[in-house]
């Protein structure tokens, strides 16, 4: 659960760290190429690190097909982790998809450039740390307010 959430955090947070330092005249994209080239070997070093472990062998070898519909009844026969496992398909489907066409929606729909990306991307990520943060939410219902 723990690395689902840092993945699906990062997903929002990485784009929005980029077009901030894309806005940076100093950095600029070139630059945040280099940031992601840079973290990405030092993560890869420290994977090199890892002590290495034995892997257990199973006491049969099943064939993949089998392996996954085994993996599916088991699923199934678990109300609880079939409710998890189908929340986390539709969030996916659904509430992330849009993050690929950010960067469309800035450049045609309001012709802006880096510095509106960094903008729009950092106040999703804003939201959306707020709206998952069970103590900023109301226990009162909301009030419904016109948006322009």
């Amino acid at each position: 659960a723990l690395q689902q959430v840092s993945f699906n955090g990062m997903r929002i947070i990485a784009p929005s760290i980029a077009g901030v330092l894309i806005a940076v005249s100093v950095i600029g994209v070139g630059g945040v190429y280099v940031l992601h080239t840079v973290l990405y070997a030092a993560g890869a070093i420290v994977m090199m690190t890892v002590p290495r472990v034995k892997s257990r062998q199973p006491k049969e070898r099943i064939s993949p097909l089998r392996a996954v519909l085994e993996g599916i009844r088991y699923v199934r026969s678990r109300p609880a982790i079939l409710t998890l496992v189908l929340m986390v398909y539709v969030v996916n489907l659904t509430a992330f998809t849009y993050i690929v066409f950010i960067p469309a929606i800035v450049g045609d729909v309001f012709d802006r450039g880096s510095v509106a990306l960094g903008a729009m991307t950092t106040s999703i990520c804003l939201r959306t740390s707020q709206a998952s943060n069970p103590k900023k939410q109301k226990t009162q219902p909301r009030q419904r307010r016109a948006t322009l």
